[in-house]
């Protein structure tokens, strides 16, 4: 049976958000996917993390309630490193496997490991967690030491993720402003995403150059961590200048208040997974096209020897021929994907999300 897994990988600085994310992803999509037939599951590993990292972000809550301010634990947590979803579709009674999707967090101390090159060359998306708070407070001062997007692009573009091979396949890079709160209450969302494609000015032509037009989907895709948790202040020393760390230089202390009622309440942690899945489903027609082109004695074959992520919309691409049903419940689902609302853009979209 051919393999369904696909590995997405996660970039971002440790202490990012990505972690509380993925805990809160099930319960986001699953609230969009209501009646459509679309299931997200964790395996038991993952399971269990979220479940202890729900009860912690929503422990928050109870702890600091009131406090009109506040700073967390910026220590990194001994997080897994890798997480596993399966997305699946169930028509009437039977269920089918879309795909497996592993995910790697990729903390930026790790982007020059061989290891981290071999995951971005066997990967066909990336995402890349923003801390929206650095980026946009202090007109971005301490954004660059926490983001690093140079040493990112370096990283990308040197691995050979959009490289030609002898099988040329479709690339996303999904950059996630998280921790969005403050500035979704502001009104700030169009100016969080000009901070992004500033910061990461670099990579977003590389990834946007005419040599990979047609085939590198590029977007911004902001989330609400918490929902009422915001960004109130750096820690500053008597003098009124920022605390900063040693060697890093990026901000000490950071601190938080509500500006909502008591309630854990994240948004739009559901719209990676509509991304990939509409980047999976879309992929399939263009894998349906390429077949049809080809005589019905050697479709097969020529699906075989498809790049992973072609092999993948190849088996999905089946479903929807065969499916109405499926196509009603896939044009339901993705009328939730956000494109062009609350700092949400496409960049490049060659598929038509």
């Amino acid at each position: 049976m051919a393999d369904k897994t696909m590995h997405v990988l996660m970039f971002g600085a440790r202490r990012a958000g990505k972690s509380s994310v993925l805990a809160s992803m099930i319960g986001s999509f699953q609230e969009v996917a209501r009646d459509t037939g679309f299931l997200l599951k964790a395996d038991a590993n993952t399971s269990a993390f979220i479940d202890s990292k729900l009860i912690g972000l929503k422990d928050i809550f109870d702890e600091y309630w009131g406090q009109e301010q506040f700073t967390l634990d910026e220590n990194p947590t001994l997080n897994p490193d890798t997480y596993t979803f399966t997305v699946s579709y169930r028509n009437k009674h039977r269920s089918r496997e879309i795909a497996t999707m592993v995910f790697h967090d990729i903390p930026g101390e790790e982007l020059t490991s061989e290891e981290t090159a071999e995951r971005i060359r066997q990967s066909s998306i990336l995402l890349v967690a923003v801390d929206t708070i650095h980026l946009m407070e202090e007109n971005g001062k301490y954004s660059s030491v926490f983001h690093k997007p140079m040493p990112l692009k370096s990283a990308i573009e040197n691995a050979g993720f959009t490289d030609e091979t002898n099988k040329p396949s479709p690339k996303m890079v999904l950059f996630i402003p998280l921790k969005c709160e403050k500035y979704y209450a502001e009104g700030q969302m169009n100016e969080v995403a000009r901070r992004v494609e500033r910061e990461f000015r670099s990579l977003i032509e590389f990834l946007t150059k005419p040599a990979f037009q047609s085939r590198v989907t590029v977007g911004i895709t902001p989330i609400l961590t918490m929902g009422s948790l915001a960004f109130d202040s750096f820690g500053r020393d008597e003098t009124g200048r920022v605390l900063r760390q040693k060697p890093a230089g990026r901000p000490q202390y950071v601190y938080y208040r509500f500006i909502g009622d008591k309630l854990f309440q994240p948004r739009y942690c559901e719209q990676p997974v509509l991304y990939i899945l509409a980047f999976l489903v879309n992929s399939s027609k263009k894998v349906q096209e390429r077949l049809r082109e080809s005589p019905m004695r050697s479709a097969v074959p020529l699906a075989l020897a498809l790049p992973p992520i072609y092999l993948i919309a190849y088996l999905i691409g089946w479903m929807l021929l065969r499916s109405k049903r499926f196509s009603e419940a896939y044009s339901r689902i993705t009328s939730h994907l956000k494109k062009d609302e609350n700092g949400y853009k496409m960049l490049q979209n060659p598929l038509n999300l």
